[in-house]
């Protein structure tokens, strides 16, 4: 491999950089080009060879080995625009790398399998976050911006951040189609035109369905899914086809009922399959399954995906899934709280005490009004201690259902029994007294009274006879 700077392709290595994975793709592709129909007996044979060998296992180092520098979720590469405007030149890429496996360099197998990844991503539906009508653009936003080898985990957030106007609109929908501007179930990109993005793109989908990989078959599937596509009759540059269409494949049929229940109730899977030699299960059931059959499943309280995977030795794999949706029946409402408040006296005389009693149902926890109780049970009781005024007493009740609220009242009379009365000036004046106390009033008035009497009398009888 001829270039003025051989340092730059880590000398007899013949590793390539040329700044695009564009130009990287059809540098691979005319190498294994070159190495596959160069005659076993030309000396040139062997270092076409090595050459492609030695850039196969940089890639291996780059991407698939683990702990790799650039290695990721998506499939993604390195590109020199950086991450946040990582182009559509990964169509080529991944097209090559499927060609480099066509071609018979199983070498390329690991790397194909993680490059692959991209396009089957791309083309997905709401299963896995990234919706395939939004799928042929000239950038993606695959990692945060000004880096390089930082990618973002999954193909959703890939979507939020390359599509973020609808990436809130259900895939496949009239919505959807609407949105963007298509026709039933289209994709933007210009499905018309034989050199826009998505004729672009129908290489690296074409190259997904012939790995035989997982998700393939079903980005194909989604690709002609509208009906229109370009008229290559004139210009067949991007009419690439999978080569394996039309070959025996495999095929996976999965279906529920019912596809929807009741939290507890259960569903019945039956599956069909062709031409394939297992099947295993995945997502919300697991193990091998036959290649046909059915089976209920345990009783359901969430919404469940179960998936299908079925295998052939020569055909590759093919999936199929279903969810079954669990109607989640709003909780019947809490029952309203109820309380009562008693006294055990509605009315009392100065000074007396009173017994408050209430209980509950349905609370969580009692408080007074006005706070004369500290307890917040539900139920209980508290002595009021010397009643001098009448008083209205208040508690609410909470619950989950709501409050509940009560009153009680006790009024506070004067006595009417009159106090005892004290010995002294206010006794009878009749009345003996028989422990030497003070002489009444009355007694006293009358022994004057006979005194001044008696003086009178005295006088009387003392003066002489006057003639």
């Amino acid at each position: 491999l001829a270039w003025t700077s051989p340092n730059g392709r880590n000398g007899s290595d013949g590793w390539w950089y040329t700044g695009t994975l564009r130009g990287q793709a059809w540098a691979y592709r005319s190498l294994a080009q070159a190495a596959y129909i160069t005659p076993d007996d030309h000396p040139t044979k062997a270092y076409w060879l090595d050459k492609l060998s030695k850039n196969i296992q940089r890639d291996h180092s780059r991407y698939v080995s683990p702990g790799s520098q650039y290695k990721n979720n998506l499939g993604a590469m390195y590109m020199a625009e950086g991450n946040e405007q990582y182009r559509f030149y990964d169509y080529f890429m991944s097209w090559t790398a499927q060609y480099l496996v066509d071609l018979g360099f199983t070498e390329a197998v690991p790397f194909r399998d993680y490059k692959i990844q991209f396009p089957i991503g791309l083309m997905g539906g709401d299963d896995n976050g990234y919706c395939y009508q939004s799928a042929p653009r000239y950038t993606w936003r695959v990692g945060p911006s000004g880096s390089r080898d930082q990618f973002y985990p999954d193909f959703r957030t890939v979507y939020e951040n390359s599509a973020s106007s609808v990436s809130g609109i259900a895939c496949g929908s009239t919505a959807m189609d609407s949105a963007l501007g298509v026709s039933r179930r289209g994709m933007i990109g210009d499905q018309q035109s034989t050199t826009y993005w998505f004729a672009q793109m129908q290489t690296a989908v074409a190259a997904a369905y012939d790995s035989g990989l997982q998700g393939g078959r079903d980005a194909w599937d989604r690709l002609k899914a509208s009906g229109v596509e370009p008229d290559y009759r004139d210009n067949p540059i991007w009419g690439i086809v999978p080569h394996s269409a039309g070959s025996p494949e495999v095929r996976v049929g999965l279906q529920a009922n019912p596809t929807s229940v009741q939290p507890g109730e259960s569903s019945t899977l039956s599956w069909t399959s062709e031409n394939a030699d297992s099947c295993t299960a995945e997502g919300d059931w697991a193990g091998n399954k036959s290649l046909s059959g059915s089976e209920q499943t345990n009783g359901l309280q969430n919404a469940s995906t179960f998936r299908l995977v079925c295998t052939s030795n020569t055909l590759g794999q093919r999936s199929a899934e279903v969810v079954v949706n669990v109607s989640q029946q709003a909780p019947p409402p809490a029952p309203q709280p109820t309380m009562t408040l008693s006294a055990s006296d509605n009315s009392v005389e100065t000074g007396d005490s009173v017994t408050l009693s209430w209980s509950s149902q349905n609370t969580n926890s009692c408080s007074a009004t006005g706070g004369w109780a500290n307890s917040s049970g539900p139920s209980g009781s508290v002595v009021i201690q010397n009643m001098t005024a009448s008083r209205t007493f208040s508690m609410e009740c909470s619950g989950d259902g709501g409050v509940a609220t009560q009153s009680v009242s006790v009024t506070v009379t004067q006595s009417s029994t009159p106090p005892p009365t004290p010995p002294g000036d206010d006794a009878p004046a009749d009345e003996e007294d028989s422990g030497g106390g003070a002489i009444g009033v009355l007694s006293a008035l009358a022994l004057m009274t006979l005194l001044v009497l008696r003086r009178r009398k005295n006088r009387v009888v003392a003066e002489p006879t006057r003639y």
